[in-house]
């Protein structure tokens, strides 16, 4: 060979042919290796293929083993490692080419990766489906809390109705069997939603069902019927109390004895007191009847008061008595107002006004009054006053007794009338 001749050289992996300059085989891709790049443009000797390279290789045309590629077959591209200087490897392995195929490690990962998912994913719906299901059944609970809060406050209403009732009827044995009922549906509890959320719920249901049910039957007809008696007895003691208060009224200052309308007083207010606080048709019934007691007992005195109204002012009729003394009043025991004329053979007397029976009243400060019929200036309020100090007696009056010896009409019992009539005891002496 002369020296114009180009000197060939071969990749000792492949065999094939190295032309140019390049660090590389075109072929296999193997780093050449540097006694074959030392001797570009000369001859270079033969460099001896290992013997994987002459015999694993098949023959182009033959098939055979040899020193050249298989028809059709692209070897990988090996590539010279930048970073630590060594051969680079092809699909992951050493040198030598028989490291782990990347295609079969690459389906391998992405398989386990789907599985995973999968797996992943399968628990997530699972673990949402499960969530879903113990929301509903929460939802469910919550609506049960929620009836049996009611139900509780209708068992209350419906006890009190039956406890109004106060007696053995039918229908306050059907509501007491009934709030039985109620009062279990009412303190059930179900189980945790989390641990079993399906039968759960399906408690929770029930339950909302049957309490359904029980309110019906708490708020039915039995229910009214125990109603209408707590309000019947209510309305009793109402029309009690109306009366009772009239009777208090109307019996001021005509009874003897004031300890008869203090009671009925005092039975008055307890009445109100238990038409605004009483629950049951037994305490409404026990209150009527104990005012209606009170108020019987004043009605009685009035009746003895009036019995004696003819002789009503027989206790002071004494201090007013005239005598033979003309142009003084004198009081009968009847409380009829009468004047004394002048002495003559005989004493004469004038009404000036006659008692109206059935106006005298004793009143708080110990006075005493009543309504006297006669002239125009004698019809109107007469008063007893036991003490004249205490007589508001008109003040030309007081200067015409102070003046003309009488002062000593303080210490007397004075009788007012009408249009400033005033008289004192002491004036008949």
């Amino acid at each position: 060979m002369g020296n114009d001749e180009r000197q060939v050289i071969h990749c000792p992996n492949c065999g094939a042919e190295v032309t140019g300059r390049g660090k590389f085989c075109a072929k296999c891709g193997r780093a050449l290796p540097p006694e074959a790049l030392a001797h570009v443009g000369g001859t270079v000797p033969p460099v001896p293929l290992p013997e994987a390279a002459t015999t694993a290789l098949p023959d182009v045309a033959t098939g055979a083993t040899g020193s050249g590629s298989p028809a059709g077959v692209q070897q990988p591209l090996a590539y010279e490692s930048q970073r630590s200087g060594g051969d680079a490897t092809v699909d992951g392995g050493a040198g030598d080419g028989k490291g782990p195929n990347r295609k079969v490690v690459l389906i391998g990962a992405i398989a386990a990766a789907v599985i995973i998912l999968a797996a992943i994913g399968g628990f997530v719906a699972y673990r949402m489906a499960h969530d879903r299901a113990v929301a509903s059944c929460q939802e469910s609970v919550l609506q049960l809390k929620d009836e049996q809060t009611k139900l509780s406050k209708t068992i209350g209403e419906a006890q009190r109705t039956v406890d109004a009732a106060g007696s053995d009827s039918s229908a306050a044995s059907s509501l007491s069997d009934a709030l039985g009922k109620a009062k279990e549906k009412a303190d059930a509890s179900v189980m945790s939603c989390s641990a079993d959320p399906k039968t759960a719920q399906g408690t929770a249901e029930t339950l909302i069902r049957e309490i359904a049910a029980i309110e019906k039957t708490l708020t039915g007809e039995d229910a009214d019927q125990q109603k209408q008696t707590l309000a019947e007895a209510k309305d009793k003691l109402k029309s009690a109390i109306d009366a009772a208060t009239s009777t208090l009224s109307s019996s001021d200052g005509k009874v003897d004895d004031q300890a008869v309308r203090d009671a009925l007083s005092k039975a008055l207010e307890s009445a109100n007191g238990m038409l605004d606080s009483g629950k049951t048709a037994k305490e409404f019934s026990q209150a009527a009847s104990t005012l209606d007691t009170a108020r019987s007992a004043v009605e009685a005195a009035v009746t003895k008061w009036n019995s004696e109204d003819g002789s009503r002012c027989s206790s002071i009729a004494a201090d007013f008595i005239a005598g033979a003394m003309g142009g003084h009043p004198q009081l009968l025991t009847n409380c009829t107002v009468q004047m004394v004329g002048t002495s003559t053979p005989e004493d004469t007397y004038s009404t000036i006004a006659s008692y109206v029976p059935g106006t005298y009243r004793k009143n708080t400060d110990g006075t005493v009054s009543w309504t006297g019929m006669g002239t125009n200036d004698s019809t109107g309020i007469w008063t007893y006053y036991p003490d004249g100090s205490t007589a508001p007696v008109p003040s030309d009056q007081v200067k015409y007794w102070d003046e003309n010896g009488y002062e000593d009409w303080r210490s007397y019992p004075v009788l007012l009338g009408p249009n400033n009539q005033s008289y004192y005891a002491g004036s008949f002496d």
